[in-house]
């Protein structure tokens, strides 16, 4: 009703209007009648109408799924009139679920309308339930996929067999979701940590509410990796005494046990000290292993370890093992000496894995036995020195020391020998006498000053030595030594070879060191050359020779008075292998190797020797003899191939003597009147050639040589042959 003509005046002047005319049109919107999608399932038939009970005309309908066109390939198809557009599926699937939209638009508006398609689908399986083995402490997924729509729930429960596992499955319970266990996203069931109350029975369960809930049982078998179930920490062992150390292991059959001391695998058959004995108890899986040491030493103070391994696994127990014993004796030593006393220190070293407890001093007087000794005891453990007092000046002693710990007491310490008031002696060692042993030593005799020259008991000597020659700074090496009685003998060494030593000897006491002995030489023996010669090079190599020549090796490493030089070469073949190694011998510098083996490698070596022999080697020198002319093919032969053709064939030369180039093939007929053969040209490659264009049965002599770069080499054995038709 407000559809007309509208007209708007408007008064500028009195009595002057201004007047606008406006024609308003109504135009009516479509208005859609409700519609809704009934419930449906897979593979029903599903038609739905989308009617416009009002709106101006034309009216255009058009449909969309999830905002989406809709596509012909969908399976969806919809038929349009002028106020009313039908959608069918013939099928409905699981792809057809989904928000429809029925649009109407026309001049006035467009208005639209949604409503849901909801298609149902029973729960079924993808990947189902299988029974499966889990590993202790590892993790292990349950596989179960299902899929359906609404999305079908999961639910996992858990039950225990008659023997976890076997028979028949008892009451399921839902298994309890923790951080340990959890469902996937993809419904199946991930155990983190599987423990052995892991085992059993395991259902599956889906359900969405459409049709009937779905299930599919499995079992759990849970194997056990092998683990160590007791062992010692730390124990304790006395040495010399049998330890055993025991472990118990469990897990699945068949079980292995292995000992280690340290990182080394005990082998009885290599440690016979060693013993493992094993005795399994099937009923409790459980292993019990005993290494016995027969006996326990001092250097099985250390960790040893029992490996338990199986199948799924292995596990491993450390045991750390304490050897106890005696303490080893101190390291005594003298500090201070006077007329009626002295004053001692010590170092007490391994303690036997045992607290120190005490101390013992024994000492006496050097002449007479340890059964009239005089003894200090139960010196604390804290100390580690001590004066004794009481003692005889001028006088000779003899002392050693004890430790204790709580299994015993030490041997006794090294005896040391001390004497009281002593002064320097007065007279040098007599009767020295030099005498060389080897390139590099002397052996020094002598005899202890006169015993009225002593003045007390003499301690060691010193033996001064220098080199007496050239480049000599004249300065003696000094070392020590004890004495030992009245005939001495010491060997200096590490002495340049072949050189001239001039040798003094002091005789000391605790007072003091005494005059020198007069100098006395002697020259060390000769030895090898401690250098080949120099300078090794091959001044002229020809096929079958080679000039060789070096230089002298340093004089200061011949050691020795130069004899001559010994030359070593061998050949060495293509395929690696040493020929037979020969020497010459020469007092030159230089040497001519004749009657090697043509274009052939060589290694050769020089050295220089004395009358001590051989010395060192100089580097490997290599050289390759030259090339030569090569000998004979060898085994030729010749066959007719066509009436006007032969072919040739032939093997390499036995001796090549360099590298074949080419070969040369002759051809001649003895009854043609030509003088001079035929020559053909053959790839060094090939060890055949077709001869063409001869006359039919005519005969030929036929024959070859071998081409290197020194130039053609011996003619093989001729061979006849006559062409003929085959």
């Amino acid at each position: 009703m407000d559809e007309g003509a509208y007209v708007c005046s408007v008064l500028i002047q009195p009595q002057l209007f201004i007047t606008q005319t406006v024609y308003v049109t109504v135009k009516v919107p479509p208005l859609i009648q409700p519609f809704d999608f009934p419930p449906t399932s897979i593979g029903k038939l599903m038609y739905i109408a989308c009617v416009v009970s009002s709106g101006d005309m034309p009216i255009r309908i058009t449909w969309r799924k999830d905002g989406q066109e809709i596509v012909p390939s969908s399976g969806i198809t919809i038929d349009t009139k002028e106020f009313m557009s039908s959608l069918q599926i013939s099928k409905v699937s699981l792809k057809h679920n989904g928000n429809y939209t029925c649009i109407a638009s026309n001049d006035a508006a467009t208005v639209s309308t949604e409503r849901q398609l909801t298609v149902t689908v029973p729960p079924r399986f993808v990947v189902q339930p299988n029974n499966q083995d889990g590993i202790y402490g590892r993790s292990a997924i349950l596989n179960c996929s299902v899929d359906g729509y609404p999305p079908p729930k999961v639910m996992w429960k858990h039950a225990r067999g008659a023997l976890a596992g076997i028979g028949n499955p008892q009451q399921y319970h839902p298994v309890p979701l923790t951080g340990r266990i959890q469902i996937m996203t993809n419904g199946s069931l991930l155990i983190r940590h599987v423990l052995e109350e892991d085992r059993g029975f395991y259902l599956c369960q889906a359900s969405n509410g459409v049709g009937s809930d779905i299930s599919k049982s499995m079992v759990l078998t849970v194997k056990i990796p092998a683990m160590i179930t007791s062992h010692p920490n730390t124990t304790m062992a006395k040495k010399g005494h049998v330890k055993e150390l025991n472990c118990t292991a469990r897990g699945e059959w068949p079980i292995i046990i292995r000992w280690e001391r340290g990182d080394t695998v005990i082998d009885p058959d290599r440690y016979p000290r060693y013993s493992i004995t094993t005795s399994p108890n099937e009923k409790t899986d459980e292993v019990l292993s005993t290494l016995k040491l027969k006996p326990a030493e001092r250097e099985d103070s250390v960790f040893f370890s029992c490996h338990a391994i199986n199948s799924y696994g292995e596990g491993r127990g450390l045991i750390q093992l304490t050897v106890q014993e005696p303490p080893d004796p101190p390291e005594l030593e003298v500090r201070e000496v006077k007329d009626r006393s002295m004053n001692l220190r010590w170092t007490q070293r391994f303690d036997g894995n045992s607290v120190i407890t005490s101390y013992d001093i024994e000492y006496k007087n050097k002449t007479e036995t340890w059964e009239l000794k005089h003894a200090t005891r139960n010196i604390s453990p804290t100390n580690n020195q001590a004066n004794i007092v009481d003692l005889h000046p001028a006088s000779v002693y003899s002392i050693r020391m004890f430790s204790y710990n709580a299994i015993g007491r030490s041997e006794a310490s090294k005896e040391l020998t001390i004497s009281t008031e002593e002064a320097q002696p007065d007279g040098p060692p007599i009767e020295v006498i030099l005498q060389p042993v080897t390139s590099q030593s002397i052996r020094v005799t002598w005899k202890a000053p006169r015993k009225e020259l002593q003045n007390g008991v003499i301690r060691g000597y010193q033996i001064g030595y220098r080199e007496n020659g050239p480049g000599s700074n004249g300065q003696y090496s000094i070392v020590e030594m004890k004495a030992t009685g009245d005939s001495e003998v010491y060997t200096l060494d590490n002495l340049k070879k072949f050189a001239q030593y001039g040798v003094v000897v002091q005789a000391f006491n605790r007072a003091g060191t005494g005059p020198s002995s007069s100098e006395i030489n002697a020259t060390t023996l000769e030895d090898v050359p401690s250098q080949p010669p120099q300078n090794v090079r091959a001044i002229s190599v020809t096929s079958d020779e080679a000039v060789i020549n070096w230089a002298e090796p340093p004089r200061m490493t011949l050691h020795g008075v130069l004899k001559g030089y010994r030359v070593v070469f061998w050949a060495v073949f293509p395929d690696g292998e040493w020929g037979e190694m020969q020497n010459c011998t020469t007092t030159k510098e230089q040497v001519e190797l004749k009657g090697l083996e043509k274009f052939t490698n060589y290694s050769i070596q020089v050295l220089a020797f004395t009358q001590a022999g051989d010395g060192v080697r100089s580097n490997v020198l290599y050289i390759q003899t030259r090339e030569d002319y090569p000998g004979p093919p060898a085994g030729i032969k010749a066959v007719p191939s066509s009436a006007s053709s032969v072919v040739v064939s032939w093997l390499p030369p036995h001796k090549p003597n360099g590298i074949i180039r080419k070969y040369t093939i002759y051809c001649s007929s003895p009854g043609s009147g030509q003088p001079l053969p035929s020559e053909y040209e053959a790839n060094p490659e090939l060890l055949h050639y077709r001869i063409t264009h001869l006359n039919h049965r005519q005969q030929y002599l036929i024959w070859a040589a071998a081409v290197t770069t020194a130039g053609r080499g011996n003619f093989s054995d001729k061979v006849t042959v006559e062409p003929a038709a085959k």
